[in-house]
């Protein structure tokens, strides 16, 4: 009722005040919108703003639009970059995105006829960590299953090691892994999988101490990169994808055997993240194996 109620006043005509309105508004609608939590507002089909309420003007802090061109606000030269969206509305009559805005994830929904587009906006932040939580819950419980199975089920350890690793990759989207194992004082490249990023120069051995593959055996923990741009194996390309690296050192009977590092070519975001949890359990399991391959090695 509300939408049918904005959408009949009489036509407007310019008018910049503190909470911009229709002209005619009546004011006890105005009140009803204005104590709405939920942001609203309208806008022409162009997208020319018309009507604001306060949760509005709060989320954007913006204290008036005096002064304000409709560009800015809406188009494709906007301050506001969620607006830039009014191509996607004549798709459909009713359309809902989900667009992230600073350290916000919005929700916007629309609704247009032949004059107006109105809109209301929703905080769904919490929702959507809520939802991802669950997510990679799921994901890393899959991948736990998988690589247990696959260690009692498979007799041969080099077989077990290559599946589970084709596990890794594939359940956490990973595009690249490399596995150092620890000899003469040295980590000394032992296993690679997937294609490895143009911009990286693998290297075959890493001293003690030095990269990720090395700070991560020398600290024994894991060591998490999110966008090595400073990394001396990188050129400098403009416009490229992030890269992150994951280090876990391999544990064998409480005892570093090596590291395996994991690329993924984007941003990786493992904080407070399921993934802290459940890779040091199958790094375990793959040292577990690598002792049994240099088993059958070296009878």
């Amino acid at each position: 009722m509300l939408y049918i109620d904005i959408m009949n006043f009489s036509y407007y005509k310019q008018c910049m005040t503190k909470y911009k309105k229709f002209p005619g508004f009546n004011p006890r609608k105005e009140d009803l919108c204005n104590v709405l939590s939920i942001p609203l507002f309208v806008t022409d089909i162009e997208g020319k703003l018309l009507y604001a309420n306060r949760s509005f003007f709060s989320l954007f802090k913006i204290s008036s639009l005096d002064g304000i061109y409709n560009e800015t606000l809406f188009g494709k030269n906007n301050s506001i970059a969620i607006f830039n969206v009014y191509e996607k509305l004549y798709e459909s009559n009713y359309k809902s995105l989900k667009i992230d805005y600073k350290d916000k994830i919005i929700e916007i929904t629309f609704h247009r006829d032949l004059k107006y587009i109105i809109g209301t906006i929703r905080d769904i932040t919490s929702e959507e960590k809520t939802a991802n939580l669950i997510k990679n819950y799921n994901v890393y419980l899959n991948l736990i299953k998988s690589a247990i199975s696959t260690y009692f089920d498979e007799n041969d350890p080099k077989t077990a090691f290559a599946r589970i690793m084709n596990d890794i990759m594939y359940y956490v989207d990973l595009s690249y892994a490399q596995t150092f194992l620890f000899q003469n004082e040295k980590l000394v490249l032992f296993h690679t999988l997937g294609d490895c990023p143009k911009e990286l120069k693998p290297k075959k051995e890493f001293l003690i101490g030095e990269d990720t593959p090395g700070t991560a055996f020398q600290l024994k923990k894991i060591v998490f990169v999110k966008d090595p741009v400073a990394d001396t194996r990188f050129n400098k390309i403009s416009g490229r994808e992030p890269i992150s690296f994951i280090d876990i050192p391999i544990l064998y009977k409480d005892k570093e055997i090596g590291v395996i590092e994991l690329i993924a070519r984007r941003q990786l975001t493992p904080v407070r993240n399921v993934i802290w949890d459940f890779f040091p359990q199958l790094i375990m399991i793959i040292g577990n194996l690598i002792e049994k391959m240099l088993d059958t090695k070296n009878p």
